[in-house]
């Protein structure tokens, strides 16, 4: 029990005022307790690791403040030896104190704060949308947005540097583009969408890019499938060579007519499909061909490859024979499955004993090929 006196002025102490003199008391008894406790625990504070090392002995313990980190040190053998860091109650408070709280993610309070707007709102904002015409990386403010993209030519919209799993953007390619838009993550993040390094979208496209806390996700993506269609109904003249695969060339004779739904698909002058992004596609090749002598045969196909005429990358063929007869219709169809940037070449080739001169005097050709795009590689 605390001993303690109270001076009487004026020969009267009130009540009240007795115990607030016994609070006042006890209050300064208890911080003088819990100074002492604290220094019995990190040892008496200094301004320097030497200044410690020189007021303790060996086996000591003392602390450095350092802007606002309290550091423990053990005297060993005149040597001071790290035990822990403890921050200070000035430092917890102060503007960066967020800064050196930790997370069970691993994160800082601080870090965590300036990411919750990568969290995933309950709705996305899709009534504030933000139009993109050209290449764009996306920013962290754009996260819980709609992207509207458009254009005529092809470019790359860069997903935001998320943290947070959560973080979503829904993005939408405007019926009226023409060309293929490349969704990436952000540049340098090393990050992938559904394991790939891009994804590509095409007019009509629209889909929901989601963060799982390491790489990007679609969701709800609505796909439109390619559609490429070459007709030539004039009677396109070949020189065509007995045993060689010559490839349908559309410009050479006739009216051509191209009905797509996306630009630069086909090469009028080559008759070849250029992929606009990997997956496997569908060729219906059909083929009225006329020819002045008979009976043969004729293979009639389609390879893919990087170019004309280079070893084909994969490759698929009908052969039909023919009599006497000036017209034959041949069909052919295979899928492919092939990377953006390849293209399918649909040919012909004559077969002995079809002879080059007979073939070439008066072969001629009307053609329908129609790719369709049907899955996603």
């Amino acid at each position: 029990m605390t001993n303690f006196n109270v001076i009487v002025t004026d020969g009267a102490v009130t009540e009240i005022e007795a115990e607030n003199t016994v609070a006042a008391f006890n209050s300064a008894v208890s911080a003088a307790a819990s100074a002492s406790a604290a220094e019995s625990l990190v040892g008496p504070v200094y301004a320097s690791t030497a200044a410690g090392i020189s007021a303790t002995s060996d086996g000591d313990f003392f602390a450095v403040n350092d802007t606002g980190v309290v550091t423990v040190y053990l005297n060993s053998a005149g040597t001071a030896v790290e035990q822990r860091t403890l921050a200070t109650t000035a430092a917890l408070s102060g503007i960066g104190g967020a800064g050196i709280i930790g997370t069970i993610e691993g994160n800082t309070v601080q870090e965590s704060i300036n990411n919750l707007q990568d969290v995933e709102a309950s709705l996305l904002d899709l009534t504030n949308a933000i139009a993109v015409t050209s290449a764009t990386a996306l920013a962290v403010s754009d996260i819980n947005r709609l992207i509207v993209a458009s254009g005529a030519t092809a470019y790359t919209i860069n997903l935001p540097l998320a943290t947070l799993a959560g973080a979503a953007v829904k993005i939408e390619i405007a019926r009226s583009t023409t060309a293929v838009i490349t969704i990436q993550a952000a540049s340098g993040s090393g990050k992938t969408i559904n394991t790939m390094s891009a994804i590509d979208m095409i007019a009509g496209e629209s889909a929901l890019f989601v963060y799982d806390g390491t790489n990007w996700r679609t969701m709800d993506w609505a796909r439109v499938p390619i559609v490429a269609e070459m007709l030539n109904s004039g009677a396109a003249t070949l020189s065509l060579t007995t045993g060689a695969f010559t490839d349908v060339a559309m410009a050479t004779a006739g009216t051509q007519l191209m009905q797509t739904n996306l630009s630069a698909l086909w090469n009028v002058a080559g008759g070849y499909f250029t992929a606009p992004r990997p997956a496997t596609y569908a060729i219906d090749f059909h083929v009225w061909l006329e020819h002045s002598s008979g009976p043969g045969q004729y293979d009639v196909g389609a390879y893919t490859g990087p170019t004309s005429g280079a070893t084909p990358l994969s490759a698929n063929f009908i052969r039909q024979s023919v009599g006497t007869e000036t017209f034959r219709a041949i069909q052919f169809r295979a899928t492919f499955g092939i990377s953006k940037g390849d293209k399918i070449f649909p040919c012909v080739r004559p077969l002995s004993p079809l002879s080059s001169a007979a073939v070439v005097a008066g072969a001629s050709l009307q053609s329908r090929i129609t790719v369709t795009e049907f899955f996603r590689a």
